[in-house]
This record gives C-alpha cells, sequence and structure tokens, in this order.
C-alpha cells in the first residue's frame, strides 16, 4: 500500500515557513506499513489544488492533506476536495453545532465565516478534532483511475497540534483496518565518522541495493555517516530478527567507523568510554569557536569532560572558559584560575605563526593545567587564502595523554559552520579513535 502526502499553504510554496507536518506523517504512515512514494506541496489556489490532488490521488492509495481547512477566503481544501470527487458542498447542521458549541464555551459569539467549516463534499465524512475549529474529511477519491479502485483521502488541518491528535484517534486506526494484514516497519541507524559517504558504500558487500530485505539506506550530515536499516514484518521482534545479521555485517566491515546508534553523538561515545576507563578530559580550542567544548559539554552525562579553553583565531587576546556546572565551587575556581594561566601560555606560543610544534607543546600545557588524564588542543596552522581552492583551512589536532602526544594534520572544506563542525567532530574523532587504541591501559 502506498500513500502521497500533500501539504497546502502559500507560506509552505514561498519557503516562509517549513513544511514539518509532512516528515511528520510520512513517519507515522511507516511505522503503519505504508510506503510514502510522493510529497506535493500546493499553493493556496483551487486549480493547483486540484491539480496537485488529482496527482496524488492516481499515484497512491492513500492521500493524506494537511492544511486548508480553516473558515478564511484563502482555506480552499473543501473546494478542491469537491471538485477532484466532482461531488458539491453541503452543510453538515451535526457538525455546525459543534463547532458552534465550542465557541459557546468560550463565551465567544460564532463568526459567520466558520459556517464554512461545516461544508463537506456530499459523500464524504467527518474527521472529529478534539482541540479546534476544523474538522477534517474523510472522502473516497476514484476520478481519473480506469480500473474501478478507489483512493482513500483524510484531510487534516495544518495547525500540527490538532493534526497528531486527529491522526491518532481517527486517522490512523482507519488506514489500519485498510490493510491487508498487519506489518510493522521497524527502522535501526547505525552513526559512522572518518570517511565519506561513496568510500563507506564501496566497504560494504551489496548493502545498499534496492529490493533488499531488509533495505539499508545512508546519508550524511555534517560529515556524519548514517547507515539507516529498515525492516518490514508481521511483528516487531520480527523486524529486529532481520535487523540483527545486517547490523553485525555493518560493524564487521566498517569496524571503527562505527561509533553508535540511532541518536548517539560522537561525544556520546567519548563520554562513555571515558567513564568506563575511569578518565578525564580538557580541551583548548583555537579557530573552532568552542564547538568542541559545546558539543562535549551537550554530553557530559558522567562529568569526564572537566573544563576548556576558547581562544578566538583572529582576536586571540579574548578567552572565554567552559567549565561543567556539575562541579563545586572551590573546583570551578581552580578551574577559572587554571584556565587564566593556560591562555597566558597559549598567547606566548602563539604569538607567532602556529605550528605543530606549538599545538603539540600547548596540548601538554593543558593537561597539566587541567590534571586531566587526557588533554586535546585544535589549531589553526595554515590560512585558507594559503591552500589551494580557498574556503579551506588547515587544522593541527593535538591530543596530550600521560606517556606523550598524538597529533594530526586535516583540510576542511566548506563553509562557516560546516567547516567548523567537520574539525570539532574530527577533533572528538581523534579522542575516540586513541581510547579504543589503547584499551584499557591507561586508566
Amino acid at each position: 500500500m502506498r500513500a502521497a502526502v500533500l501539504a497546502v499553504g502559500d507560506e509552505l510554496t514561498t519557503g516562509q515557513r517549513i513544511d514539518t507536518n509532512s516528515a511528520w506523517l510520512s513517519c507515522e504512515l511507516c511505522s503503519l506499513g505504508v510506503q510514502t512514494s510522493i510529497h506535493i506541496t500546493a499553493p493556496d489556489t483551487i486549480e493547483d489544488g486540484i491539480e496537485a490532488l488529482h496527482f496524488a490521488a492516481l499515484s497512491a492509495d492513500i492521500v493524506i492533506i494537511s492544511g486548508g481547512l480553516g473558515p478564511t477566503a484563502d482555506d480552499l481544501t473543501r473546494e478542491v476536495l469537491a471538485g477532484v470527487s466532482g461531488k458539491p458542498l453541503e452543510l453538515r447542521p451535526d457538525v455546525l453545532q459543534e463547532i458552534s458549541s465550542r465557541f459557546a464555551q468560550r463565551s465567544i459569539v460564532m463568526p459567520e465565516s466558520n459556517r464554512l467549516q461545516a461544508m463537506f463534499p456530499i459523500g464524504s465524512t467527518s474527521i472529529p478534532n478534539p482541540h479546534g475549529t476544523a474538522p477534517g474529511i474523510d472522502i473516497l477519491l476514484s476520478q481519473g483511475r480506469t480500473d474501478g479502485t478507489q483512493c482513500r483521502c483524510f484531510a487534516l488541518p495544518g495547525v500540527p497540534s490538532e493534526m497528531k491528535e486527529m491522526w491518532n484517534q481517527t486517522v490512523a486506526p482507519a488506514i489500519q483496518q485498510l490493510m491487508p494484514e498487519v506489518n510493522v516497519v521497524m527502522h535501526r541507524r547505525i552513526k559512522c565518522f572518518g570517511a565519506g559517504e561513496s568510500a563507506v558504500e564501496e566497504m560494504l558487500p551489496d548493502l545498499i541495493r534496492r529490493g533488499r530485505d531488509p533495505l539499508v539506506g545512508i546519508t550524511v550530515h555534517e560529515a556524519t555517516i548514517t547507515l539507516r536499516i529498515t525492516a518490514h514484518a508481521p511483528t516487531a521482534e520480527a523486524c529486529r530478527e532481520k535487523h540483527g545479521p545486517t547490523e553485525a555485517l555493518i560493524r564487521k566491515s566498517l569496524g571503527h567507523l562505527v561509533y553508535g546508534v540511532e541518536d548517539d553523538e560522537l561525544a556520546d561515545a567519548i563520554d562513555t568510554i571515558l567513564m568506563e576507563r575511569g578518565m578525564t578530559l580538557s580541551v583548548v580550542e583555537i579557530g573552532t569557536r568552542g564547538t568542541v567544548s559545546s558539543m562535549l559539554s551537550d554530553k557530559n552525562t558522567h562529568g569526564r569532560f572537566v573544563g576548556g579553553v576558547v581562544l578566538p583565531e583572529a582576536s586571540r587576546s579574548n578567552v572565554t572558559t567552559q567549565r561543567d556546572n556539575a562541579c563545586d565551587s572551590d573546583d570551578r575556581v581552580n578551574s577559572y584560575s587554571a584556565s587564566s594561566f593556560l591562555s597566558q601560555q597559549a598567547q606566548q606560543l602563539l604569538k607567532a605563526t602556529a605550528t605543530p610544534e606549538t599545538i603539540c607543546t600547548l596540548a601538554q600545557q593543558t593537561l597539566n593545567t587541567f590534571g586531566s588524564t587526557l588533554a586535546l588542543v585544535t589549531g589553526p596552522i595554515v590560512h585558507s587564502e594559503d591552500i589551494a581552492g580557498g574556503n579551506k583551512s588547515c587544522m593541527c589536532i593535538c591530543l596530550a595523554h600521560t606517556s606523550g602526544v598524538v597529533q594530526g594534520e586535516h583540510v576542511f572544506g566548506g563553509v562557516g559552520n560546516v567547516r567548523l563542525v567537520r574539525a570539532a567532530k574530527s577533533a572528538m574523532n581523534m579522542v575516540r579513535l586513541f581510547l579504543l587504541s589503547t584499551g584499557s591501559n591507561m586508566g
């Protein structure tokens, strides 16, 4: 069974508002075992709406519409449904009474324009709206179909809270009754970092293939690769049984490129390993604008990130200190004093052009100053205009530990925050890989 999702509104087609309803509806349809084959966005005109709905109804077994059910002149979904179905609109006295009662409960006289919300194509059914005045419309569409089949169309208001409640109470149960058999769809997301999308795909033995069961999809966002395993089965347990062998094959093929599952971030992986080893981490950032410290702070569940110093690349005299809020007052004072001292050391080291040697020296000083088990330092060593191609920066990433320093030099492309996030994630990935390579020898 296939579905089409149609979002209605000038605010969507002009880009003034992002269409989050369609994404939510597609996820819900997927959880019912229904594949969404197409998304359509149409403006608030009858002609465009009819064309969009006609196409959607011919493309799918189910159409979900969001938007256009309000009481104003630009709410035209009712007229669109009437045009496509060939059924004129009629006033439903029972629905009008429900709408009027809602206004009366708030001691408000119902505006005449709200009568429009009680107009329905002949033969359609009202979908109750527990939280608003716009009931939905449930209607069968057959125009244009030559095989005698019909498309089931559910029109819902565009207000997300109302739409979701109506979906859960009425639409989802109705769709489940249409399903020939129970079909559960479950996803499993495997998170990876350290290689590009094409490289990851080449490392996987015929997994990214259409028609495979379970299906494996690959997406990339801010240099993080997500492999999504999608299984269809009669039960959730059967879906998990399908996930298992495929996930095991992914982990075997990609090794340490895999750092987590579902909503895990690199900082989650680092926090967990540091906690297991009884280790701590401090950070000094130059040129990454506190991105590393921010990511680590957000995921500092076990308090293993003990603090850091952020030095802007353009003006190294201004220092920002970050310290986890969980520490007690004495520790906080000591941390700020240490950070002040460390920032002075950094400024002395970096008066001249930064080099890998100065960055590594700063990493060792950071380790000593914070008294942490590990100290991570990021710093630019070549400006973007000095690298062929422009819009690139060369960063030196150093990780100091009790036995020495590990360093790496990386060239990051992209603009603005894209480059910052890539650099920050690469720095954190160095920490993760170092911890994995040393086993439990450093606690």
